[in-house]
């Protein structure tokens, strides 16, 4: 397994241990609440002896901005605890995220491993 397939397999099974989150390779073609998948936005340089892999990691939540947020502030500490041992979290909010279809309200989380 490539590190980018051993960092996503890893990333997806720490969000899979949280109740209410499901997380797939890519996007789903018809993504629901609690839908959670990675997308792979390079790499940069990690105090010159290697490479850090920066994250977003996506998540779907109820629509309507009162619903996506009180989602967000019931998952937010559960999902932080899980991703912890898996990948470094540096940043985290509401998203309007693009799809087929139209526009959904989602999660955005950025991360990096080594």
């Amino acid at each position: 397994m490539s590190s980018l397939a051993a960092g996503r397999a890893e990333i997806r099974a720490a969000l899979d241990a949280v109740d209410g989150v499901k997380s797939y390779d890519k996007q789903p073609a018809a993504p629901r609440q609690g839908d959670a998948w990675l997308r792979w936005r390079g790499d940069r340089a990690d105090e010159g002896v290697g490479f850090d892999v920066t994250w977003i990691i996506v998540i779907t939540t109820p629509q309507g901005e009162a619903a996506a947020d009180a989602w967000i502030d019931d998952h937010l500490d559960d999902l932080l605890a899980a991703l912890r041992p898996a990948t470094y979290v540096t940043g985290y909010g509401p998203a309007n995220l693009g799809t087929d279809a139209s526009p959904i309200d989602g999660l955005l989380i950025t991360s990096n491993r080594e």
